[in-house]
């Protein structure tokens, strides 16, 4: 019964300190924003989870910074790729590609210390507008 208290407690004291900013689909995958009390996470399904949508997420600090690197991205009309350490163990690389003259951004991370990677399908300038919604 006392396990079952604390788990409660912790999931109830979580979802009062994290809040969702954004969410977005494309197609089966999903990419979803949320700020906790020290950071932020994005979370988003894995496309290589071939069975089922594995969530994977990676931490960073400052919504507007990453923000602004995905807005710069979108500017560039050729293909090119960002790099980002989330912290000392993770990194992501923002992958841009222009396909049928839109330019669509899909991230691969990768944390080195948890030996997780993940990598996401393509989302346009206008999903991850709203994603973020008004930083």
């Amino acid at each position: 019964m006392r396990k079952v208290f604390v788990f409660i407690f912790l999931i109830s004291t979580t979802s009062l300190i994290s809040q969702e900013i954004g969410h977005i689909k494309n197609g089966k995958y999903s990419l979803t924003l949320i700020q906790n009390d020290q950071y932020f996470e994005l979370v988003y399904s894995d496309l290589n989870s071939k069975t089922e949508h594995i969530q994977k997420s990676f931490k960073f600090l400052n919504k507007e910074k990453l923000y602004g690197i995905l807005m710069e991205g979108f500017l560039k009309k050729n293909d090119h790729q960002v790099m980002v350490w989330s912290n000392k163990d993770t990194v992501v690389k923002f992958n841009f590609k222009t396909i049928r003259g839109e330019v669509l951004v899909y991230l691969n991370h990768n944390n080195f210390k948890k030996k997780v990677r993940g990598i996401s399908t393509t989302f346009s300038k206008k999903q991850i507008v709203e994603l973020f919604g008004n930083p």
